[in-house]
């Protein structure tokens, strides 16, 4: 919402608020995405799954400035840029909602034959 907001004229003051959520709402979902991650897999694996979606990370990272050259580019509009970022959020997003979600303690911790208990939303 923040880049839809951005992509729109409003008061500088507005704009200034919404970089600073746009910001902290990337940051944030990064953090957030190392903390699932390091939920999602067995200790025995963590660091080679934390390790190889860091690694696709920075593919990303890399290919961004591409992305956004090409799309503002293809669309001749300032706006081109905000809509291009929102398409890979929204993708991510909706990516971490589908991943399943368990209430309990970790795989590794629980009892042998102890299932945990799954999280109603």
């Amino acid at each position: 919402m923040a880049l839809f907001v951005l992509s729109t004229p409003q008061p500088h003051v507005l704009l200034l608020l919404v970089s600073a959520l746009a910001g902290l709402g990337t940051l944030g979902g990064q953090n957030m995405v190392i903390a699932c991650m390091t939920a999602f897999y067995p200790a025995r694996s963590r660091g080679t799954g934390l390790g190889f979606g860091l690694g696709f990370g920075r593919l990303g990272a890399i290919a961004g400035p591409s992305y956004v050259a090409v799309a503002t580019d293809l669309f001749t509009s300032s706006k081109a840029g905000f809509f291009a970022f929102m398409v890979p959020a929204v993708l991510g997003a909706a990516v971490i909602a589908a991943l399943p979600r368990v209430l309990g303690p970790a795989p590794e911790t629980r009892a042998a034959g102890q299932e945990a208990a799954p999280v109603v939303p």
